[in-house]
């Protein structure tokens, strides 16, 4: 699918919003974001097993299983956030994003992106965990990162997004993270139920809170629409 998006966006106009150079159309730019989570989760997991095991499902209980239970994290959990968030909510803020004429709102992927390459990369760098046991670095870290810059570039260079719509849609994706991670102690508390209910908020939220923050911020967007 990721090599579907890519002939998408690059071969055909399908994706664009405008006829602007690609990387100065916030639309072009909100599904770019699909194919480079998905090439992420490639990375992940298709290439990381190891014995029969996902070694990033096992790092996940040895990374936080020092500070809470996770004993009782149902393993579908790591599906579900991952098709929430890269199947229904990428395409959901670029569709939403484009319809209310909010780059925004389309945009607000970017902030669970540039928290996520920030994650994997601190865990190597500055941590120290061996890349062998950090599934995801390469991408996190060689793509996540540099396309979080581009993005934040053509926003501020290209006048698609003001400051304050360039915080609104990073903070409103770093909440989604923050959500992802109030998953594994919702497992403790809340049982399977609550958390495939913070996985659906964690991949859903990103456009949601970014819409809301302009409304409540009055963020002013590019021909003063809001």
């Amino acid at each position: 699918m990721g090599i579907v998006m890519l002939v998408l966006l690059f071969a055909t106009d399908l994706l664009r919003g405008s006829d602007a150079p690609r990387v100065r159309d916030p639309y072009w730019l909100a599904w770019a974001a699909m194919p480079a989570y998905l090439v992420h989760q490639f990375e992940e997991y298709a290439l990381n097993i190891a014995d029969g095991n996902y070694v990033i499902v096992e790092q996940v209980f040895v990374n936080a299983g020092g500070i809470m239970d996770l004993s009782a994290l149902p393993l579908f959990h790591f599906p579900l956030v991952n098709i929430a968030l890269v199947w229904a909510g990428v395409p959901l803020a670029a569709w939403l994003g484009a319809r209310l004429s909010n780059p925004v709102v389309a945009l607000s992927p970017y902030g669970f992106i540039l928290v996520n390459g920030l994650m994997h990369f601190a865990m190597t760098v500055v941590r120290g965990v061996p890349v062998a046991l950090n599934p995801g670095f390469f991408t996190g870290t060689l793509l996540f990162l540099p396309l979080v810059a581009v993005v934040i570039v053509a926003c501020a260079r290209g006048g698609l997004v003001r400051g304050g719509g360039i915080a609104a849609f990073l903070v409103a994706g770093a909440i989604a993270h923050v959500l992802l991670g109030a998953g594994y102690a919702m497992s403790a508390v809340g049982g399977p139920a609550g958390v495939a209910v913070l996985d659906l908020l964690a991949g859903l939220s990103p456009a949601l809170l970014a819409w809301a923050f302009c409304r409540i911020f009055k963020v002013k967007l590019p021909g003063g629409d809001r």
